[in-house]
């Protein structure tokens, strides 16, 4: 039944219109930034449409990651706050932790195309130079909305072949327009890391989760100020952010929330974790 609706999908169109919406949303977001730009404006909201566009200065940071984990090994908290990086695990620290049992496992389904034919160009959807502004918002909006219905329902695709395949214990299959892949991903909680590989691999394959580390910061464990010791800026890129209004409102509550936690945390003190 899902290989049914995976050719329906692409064979009524919705494959090509997924890709061609995702392609056209980055040229139209183009198009509005350097608008804004050449005009010197920094944030503008069109209330007819719902959608905002703002420029945000972000700072790119190298970390010392080697001292960081040992920093936070040292305060006892680094299997708490950290993920581990498989690909930093060599062949042999793997197969130990696979034959633990004591890993979580999780597939992801790669689609290959073939003879798919040529991409559908949505009528109206065409880009222009004679566009207004207003046109290209409405017409992002419009792209967003389609690739959002689009998205959930190849995901939805993806998620039912997963499990039919997982269930068949096949993990490749070719059909008309392509194949399918099955990739395992192994899944090993810092803890488990440490408890079967030492120190010496948890320190080394660890990446500390930085809202992680803010909740400990809260209660007291460290200052957030002394991760600067282990990380340096190196370089500024400006970012541009066009979203729907309603989702920039979802953000900021988002972020209040994230304060009001923080704000507990260190108030209260609580160490239960």
């Amino acid at each position: 039944m899902s290989f049914i609706v995976l050719e329906r999908f692409i064979e009524d169109g919705s494959y090509h219109k997924l890709k061609y919406t995702t392609k056209i949303l980055d040229n139209i977001k183009d198009l509005i930034r350097h608008d804004l730009n050449s005009r010197g404006i920094r944030h503008e909201t069109w209330d007819e449409f719902g959608v905002v566009g703002k420029f945000k200065m972000v700072n790119r940071y190298k970390y010392d990651y080697q001292s960081l984990n040992e920093y936070l090994f040292d305060l006892g908290i680094l299997p708490l706050v950290a993920s581990i990086k498989q690909a930093i695990l060599t062949e042999t620290e793997i197969k130990t932790l696979k034959d633990s049992n004591s890993n979580k496992q999780d597939f992801s389904l790669q689609f290959f195309t073939k003879n798919i034919g040529n991409p559908i160009i949505i009528k109206g959807n065409a880009l222009n130079n004679e566009m207004t502004l207003s046109e290209q918002v409405y017409l992002w909006k419009e792209n967003s909305q389609l690739k959002n219905v689009l998205n959930k329902r190849w995901d939805k695709i993806l998620d039912e072949l997963t499990d039919w395949l997982k269930k068949q214990g096949v993990k490749d299959i070719k059909f008309k327009y392509g194949s399918l892949a099955l990739k395992e991903k192994v899944y090993s909680s810092p803890l488990e890391v440490f408890n079967l590989l030492g120190k010496e691999v948890i320190i080394r394959s660890s990446i500390p989760e930085l809202d992680r580390v803010e909740e400990f910061a809260a209660r007291g464990f460290l200052n957030i100020s002394e991760l600067k010791e282990y990380r340096q800026i190196i370089g500024v890129k400006e970012q541009f952010i066009l979203m729907e209004v309603d989702k920039e409102e979802k953000c900021r509550k988002w972020l209040d929330r994230r304060r009001e936690k923080l704000s507990g945390l260190s108030m209260s003190q609580d160490f239960n974790f």
